[in-house]
């Protein structure tokens, strides 16, 4: 037997081996890369709806969040119909390479992921559509954001809301009388610790204030001042 030959055909046939593998490698790659950057552009929609929305503009502004999240739905549920006839015409069973396995198993997931995401967030803005929310705040902190915004400080339903409001109804709240009593007050704690991110002037008020907004949104509807104490 020839040792030189067999070592030659056996060297060749591991690199073979390696240049296969490469190649399943990158087909598989792209494969993943191709339906990860279709969901990122699905998310870069609503994130952009989100980016240029007018958080003063009441039910106009859900509608808007509302059609960008529909479109980037619509984006993903074309997406996993092309990523279920690609994976039934390459799919080979037990036949099929290690990479293949891994990149169809995240590829699924991650459309999978983009899709109830979207899914969640229609349920919640169509609730939004059904009608703002009302809420009389017992307390509340008024404050000015970093980019000259005004907003509302106050709890709802054992959550701590940061509301952006026009500046006129933030002058008419301000007619209330400050108070220093708000060592228990989660949200005032929030704000001034800088955990909302940016925020100045932070002022806390022991005073009744009806507010009307779009709850999973958080977009401003109407406020006004109800009682002074």
């Amino acid at each position: 037997m020839d040792m030189n030959k067999l070592f030659d055909d056996n060297t060749r046939a591991a690199f073979e081996n390696i240049r296969e593998n490469n190649r399943e490698s990158r087909k598989w790659c792209a494969f993943f890369a191709v339906f990860g950057l279709i969901c990122m552009t699905a998310f870069g929609i609503v994130k952009n709806s989100e980016k240029t929305a007018d958080f003063l503009g009441g039910r106009e502004t859900v509608e808007k969040f509302f059609r960008a999240n529909i479109i980037a739905l619509a984006i993903v549920t074309v997406t996993l119909a092309v990523f279920v006839l690609a994976f039934l015409k390459s799919w080979k069973g037990m036949k099929s390479s290690i990479y293949q396995l891994l990149m169809t198993v995240g590829s699924a997931v991650l459309i999978l992921y983009s899709a109830f995401s979207f899914i969640m967030s229609i349920v919640n803005i169509r609730e939004d559509l059904d009608g703002a929310k009302s809420v009389t705040a017992e307390e509340f902190v008024l404050c000015k954001g970093s980019a000259g915004e005004w907003f509302i400080g106050f709890d709802h339903g054992g959550e701590s809301i940061l509301l952006q409001i026009p500046h006129e109804e933030y002058e008419e709240l301000c007619h209330a009388a400050p108070s220093e009593e708000y060592a228990d007050s989660q949200v005032y704690d929030l704000i001034v610790n800088s955990q909302y991110g940016g925020y100045e002037n932070a002022v806390f008020y022991r005073s009744k204030a009806d507010i009307k907004y779009y709850a999973n949104s958080v977009i401003f509807e109407d406020c006004q001042l109800k009682e002074i104490n």
